[in-house]
């Protein structure tokens, strides 16, 4: 991207822009000289029908423009539609001393030209066809014409659209201009300053016309202050563990186990109940680990008492991972404070002030809730599933690269406005044509002469030859930047806010304790709580069948979700930035 070195414009002293750097060409007062010109209308020289004035007017920035009379002597058929569009250019000969030179003051092509019958003149106005030409650029062209700071979040986007639009919103963000050379090429032209090319001393101007044009305070911007939102999604996962053991294995695993609550046995959990208490609980069993009783077997325990299962999902324990999954809406809202020196100090400041804001749409976003696969009932002694296809792990769904490019290209943007609002102060004066000879909108311009002493980046470039009088005069300006220079700070973009608290479930499940478990049928059994957790049966035999008999069911509790992590959550932060600008020379 471009800072403030030069852009596109070709060393300084290259034949296409003429002029040099160290030492700067100097202007010669007091000299005569005899000047010519050299009109080509489509590639025909016309200057012996050339009548009246030409003018030629260049500004970085617009379309240069130029107009000239041509004079057609009777018995020339004239069709004035067939100069439309005619290529047109303008070369400036000097003979000095007896030294010719020439320079191309422009280029272009006539637009629509006006014919008077009666005095045999046709009025012809031409243009270096910027606009019309950049919008023939495609879009790839342009970017690589112009490299600016560009966001679909921040512009509207580029189909169907202006393609002339779309490079002023890249130069929006560029302390640059787009013109045209004389000879009509394409380039970039820097706003700053650099070793003067040209040196107008005393002497070297008409008499009283250097002007000076001082900026109005109201329209000196040095203070912009951008609040940009940037919303997207958080999808947020809780895991929590579940473990269950029946009492009467004590605590041993395997046979062992079996055998020691075979005793004395009782009603059991299946694997439908585990996954059913996840329903009941907001959550999907993603994971988990059975203690199934043992298949059926002659003598499991060593005891002579054969062992028949029917039921291969009974469980005498059992480690299960039950997940819950939503998204939580994040807004990052950023207060941008960009200024000058000047800008400091609130009395003193010229405010402008602007926001945005733009959201990023996941595509696994909707759907994330339900977007969890539960376990397969047949599974054996372990399982674990997959989330469904389509959705990654949790996490913020965050566009870094969109975030950057929209931040970058506001930040930007603002930069470059608030140094385009402290050049604003011109300087202009006239010289012969023939001193202005190779001064393009490329170059800096220092004059020192009646009174003023200034140096700048050339703004304008007016060109007035009056082929009856024989005056040949050209009008110089350039632009100052007075900004009062100050320390400046980088344009950095700040990092994400919302970045550290990103849930990414890299954690795994939060730990839980053994679930409780209630068994009726003896006298020594507890009066029944349905409100406790875990598993609820009775023993196989009850000592007495008017006991009060257990329900058979397994409930868990999940977590309860705090509000924060499903309320909107609003990160902000403040930053301020300084623009240093320098001044440039001014001497009255």
């Amino acid at each position: 991207m471009i800072n403030d070195g030069p852009i596109n414009s070709g060393p300084i002293n290259s034949p296409s822009n003429g002029g040099s750097v160290n030492p700067p060409q100097p202007s010669m007062p007091g000299s005569s000289y005899d000047w010519d010109v050299r009109a080509l209308f489509g590639g025909i020289d016309q200057r012996h029908r050339l009548t009246g004035q030409i003018e030629m007017d260049r500004e970085e920035g617009g379309a240069g423009v130029a107009s000239a009379k041509v004079y057609i002597e009777e018995g020339i058929t004239v069709i004035p539609t067939d100069w439309t569009g005619v290529a047109f250019s303008i070369d400036f000969i000097s003979t000095e001393s007896g030294l010719t030179t020439e320079a191309r003051l422009f280029t272009g092509a006539l637009e629509q030209p006006k014919w008077d019958p009666v005095s045999r003149i046709m009025s012809c106005v031409a243009s270096d066809g910027l606009q019309r030409r950049v919008e023939a650029l495609s879009i790839d062209q342009i970017r690589a014409l112009i490299p600016g700071y560009w966001s679909a979040d921040v512009y509207e986007p580029t189909d169907g659209r202006s393609h002339w639009d779309f490079a002023n919103e890249l130069l929006a963000s560029l302390p640059a201009s787009l013109d045209c050379s004389p000879y009509g090429a394409l380039r970039l032209t820097n706003w700053a300053p650099t070793a003067p090319a040209f040196e107008f001393g005393p002497g070297t101007t008409i008499y009283l016309s250097p002007k000076i044009e001082l900026a109005d305070h109201g329209a000196i911007t040095n203070f912009i202050g951008i609040d940009v939102s940037y919303r997207y999604s958080r999808l947020r996962q809780l895991s929590q563990n579940y473990n269950w053991t029946h009492p009467g294995t004590g605590g041993l695993g395997g046979i062992g186990g079996f055998c020691a609550w075979r005793v004395d046995s009782t009603e059991l959990p299946n694997i439908e109940m585990i996954l059913g208490s996840g329903g009941g609980a907001g959550q999907v069993i993603t994971s988990a680990e059975w203690y199934r009783l043992p298949e059926t077997a002659p003598d499991p325990c060593g005891t002579g008492v054969p062992w028949i299962n029917n039921f291969n999902d009974l469980l005498l324990g059992a480690g299960w991972v039950g997940k819950r999954r939503w998204v939580q809406a994040v807004t990052e809202k950023y207060a941008f404070a960009m200024r000058t020196a000047a800008g400091a100090a609130e009395e003193g400041r010229v405010t402008q002030r602007r926001g945005s804001s733009f959201d990023v749409e996941a595509a696994d976003a909707e759907g994330w809730s339900d977007s969890l696969r539960e376990i397969r009932v047949d599974s054996k002694s372990t399982a674990a599933s997959s989330p469904r296809p389509g959705f990654g792990p949790p996490g913020d769904r965050s566009d870094e690269l969109r975030r950057v490019a929209g931040l970058r290209c506001q930040l930007e943007t603002a930069r470059v406005e608030l140094i385009e609002a402290h050049r604003r102060t011109t300087v202009s004066w006239e010289v012969p044509t023939n001193e202005a000879m190779g001064v393009d909108l490329v170059h800096t311009l220092l004059l020192k002469d009646q009174g003023v002493q200034a140096q700048g980046k050339c703004r304008r470039i007016v060109h007035s030859l009056d082929l009856e009088s024989g005056r040949a005069v050209t009008t110089l300006s350039i632009a100052l930047r007075r900004g009062g220079a100050g320390t400046g700070t980088p344009v950095v973009i700040p990092p994400r806010l919302g970045a550290d608290d990103e849930d990414d479930d890299s954690g795994g499940a939060a730990p839980g304790g053994a679930l409780p478990t209630q068994l009726g049928g003896k006298f020594t059994s507890p009066e029944y709580d349905d409100e406790k957790l875990g598993f609820a049966g009775n023993y196989s035999t009850p000592q007495d069948p008017l006991l009060e008999q257990f329900p058979r069911r397994l409930v868990v509790e999940a977590d309860e979700i705090p509000a924060e992590d499903t309320d909107e959550k609003i990160y902000e932060g403040a930053f301020e930035y300084v623009i240093s600008i320098p001044d440039d020379l001014l001497v009255m």
